[in-house]
């Protein structure tokens, strides 16, 4: 069976129109798997708490928080309790460029693409001027569930009053965001190889020489950037693509452990109910109750 890869072509309802809404929530989906597209994307806690990677940024979030990922950045986002929603938008850069026409393009909207802004991914509800996008992006949501005329000129005009106040956000951020960011980017190449390759045997010792760095200091340097243990961090991955896998219903227990890159059944189960509170075949039972 096709495993989906870490790069997404995602659903665009109308490509003359290139934006995407999605609810991820009970029955559908639950979670984002690591991944990339060629799309920016606004993520917004509706309901309950995520732990949510953008690049090399990690954090748990909670409502009101939301979530800036620009194109071709690895991200993901996994719940942290049962009864949850995110919702993701998910729109093309030709919904904001401006080519030739004025200087908006050439100031704003190509720095931001060309990722030349020092940016923080996460802006947590108390943010002063994070309240002012999340207006626009509940605004956006309505306008585009409601779908009347003109709607399209809203939601346009809430994306760029969007990247107005990122650019706010970033001169009011920078000195935070460059002293905090000291070290993430030595992890990159590792979250690249993980995207594709987390299934398979990765020992802490080839880890930090993807990060040219020491195993010890890999360690701690991971810690710190994750909040969890290396082999934490991998086992997190292998059991959410667990729960994909199973929730499917086309695979058995002992295939999506192995699959996942577990060595034995049991030692699944217990990494399994480490993260679920329960093994996988009562998580099987619970869900179908």
């Amino acid at each position: 069976m096709d495993i989906s890869p870490p790069y997404e072509i995602t659903q665009i309802p109308d490509k003359t129109f290139p934006i995407n809404i999605f609810h991820v929530t009970e029955p559908n989906w639950r979670w984002v798997p690591l991944h990339w597209h060629e799309h920016l994307e606004w993520m917004i806690v509706q309901k309950g708490s995520f732990r949510v990677q953008v690049g090399t940024e990690h954090q748990d979030i909670t409502v009101g928080d939301i979530v800036f990922v620009n194109t071709r950045q690895i991200h993901a986002a996994f719940p942290l309790e049962e009864d949850t929603e995110l919702i993701c938008i998910v729109f093309n850069e030709a919904l904001i460029r401006n080519i030739q026409l004025d200087h908006t393009e050439s100031r704003y909207i190509r720095p931001l693409l060309e990722n030349r802004l020092t940016l923080p991914a996460i802006f947590t509800r108390d943010h002063l001027l994070s309240q002012q996008i999340t207006f626009y992006l509940q605004q956006m949501i309505i306008e585009y569930e409601q779908s009347t005329q003109g709607s399209e000129l809203l939601i346009k005009s809430y994306l760029l009053a969007c990247i107005g106040w990122l650019y706010r956000i970033s001169e009011q951020d920078l000195i935070h965001v460059q002293k905090s960011n000291l070290h993430p980017s030595y992890m990159q190449p590792l979250f690249q190889h993980l995207s594709h390759h987390f299934r398979e045997h990765i020992s802490v010792e080839t880890a930090a020489n993807l990060c040219q760095l020491t195993p010890t200091y890999f360690c701690y340097l991971f810690k710190k950037t994750t909040g969890k243990t290396f082999i934490d961090y991998i086992n997190m991955l292998r059991i959410h693509e667990a729960e994909q896998l199973l929730r499917s219903g086309q695979w058995n227990i002992s295939e999506v452990a192995y699959h996942c890159g577990f060595a034995s059944l049991n030692y699944f189960g217990r990494v399994f109910k480490q993260y679920k509170q329960m093994s996988p075949r009562r998580w099987l039972q619970h869900i179908k109750e």
